[in-house]
């Protein structure tokens, strides 16, 4: 089989597959290193009123589609 394949061609087919084996094995220890980390969650979840929620449409002084 070796006859048929050219000397170039067999070293690009080694460095793509070299190429596909050093990504699969960033991206598994990219999984490992992420199972390891504890996710972060907040001590205490505090609410705040809307800024600006008593605001009419009279005090923001935009009259509409009539007034343009």
């Amino acid at each position: 089989m070796s006859k048929y394949i050219k000397k170039e061609t067999k070293g690009s087919i080694i460095f793509i597959v070299a190429i596909i084996l050093a990504i699969i094995i960033g991206l598994m220890w990219a999984e490992v290193e992420n199972r390891q980390q504890v996710p972060e969650w907040p001590g205490e979840v505090k609410t705040y009123p809307m800024a600006n929620a008593h605001i009419s449409w009279l005090q923001s002084y935009h009259g509409g589609d009539w007034n343009e």
